[in-house]
């Protein structure tokens, strides 16, 4: 994850300590019928206004991150990768740091 944030950092789209990532691992899931079949799922929350280029080029980056993730893991079963963009608002949420690095 830390390659993809200096490179959305890289492109000028967001500033690198603006940028986190999380993994949360789902116990269960299920594609169609196929129970092996695996999926993973990005939201690329955004808090600053961008154009909509922007959003769709910075989504796209994601996924082909993703994507090479994946095809690294060599997967023999049926994955799907999806990212949802969801633009948020700064005014709609609150944020606090404790001993956050100076460039936060």
């Amino acid at each position: 994850m830390n390659q993809l944030h200096r490179e959305l950092a890289g492109q000028g789209w967001a500033k690198l300590s603006d940028l986190k990532s999380r993994i949360h691992p789902c116990a269960v899931s299920v594609s169609a019928d196929a129970p092996s079949a695996q999926q993973v799922v990005a939201t690329l929350v955004l808090t600053n206004p961008r154009p909509a280029e922007m959003q769709q080029a910075m989504s796209q980056m994601v996924l082909d991150h993703l994507g090479r993730a994946i095809d690294a893991a060599g997967p023999a079963q049926w994955v799907q990768c999806c990212v949802f963009l969801q633009p948020f608002p700064k005014q709609d949420y609150l944020k606090r740091h404790w001993n956050a690095p100076e460039a936060a």
